[in-house]
C-alpha cells in the first residue's frame, strides 16, 4: 500500500505487509507532508501498488492544516 496524490505514488510513504495466514488482519501506517499552494488543491488516496488483491477496512486518513 502506499498514498497517492494527484495520481502520483510517493515512494516514502510505501508500507508491506506480510500476514502470517490467509484471512489474518495486521497494520500498517505511513506518515507524509503533502505541500499544497494557496488556493490551490491536491487529490489523496490509498493505492494498492502490490501483486496481489488486498482486503482493507477501519482506514483512518487523517489530514491536518499546517500554516
Amino acid at each position: 500500500m502506499a498514498v497517492r496524490i494527484s495520481g502520483e505514488v510517493l515512494a516514502s510513504s510505501r508500507t508491506v505487509s506480510t500476514p502470517a495466514a490467509v484471512g489474518e488482519f495486521n497494520s500498517v501506517g505511513a506518515t507524509t507532508l503533502v505541500d499544497v499552494p494557496a488556493g490551490c488543491c491536491v487529490q489523496i488516496s490509498l493505492a494498492n501498488i502490490g501483486t496481489s488483491s488486498t482486503d482493507t477496512e477501519n482506514i483512518d486518513l487523517i489530514v491536518e492544516r499546517v500554516a
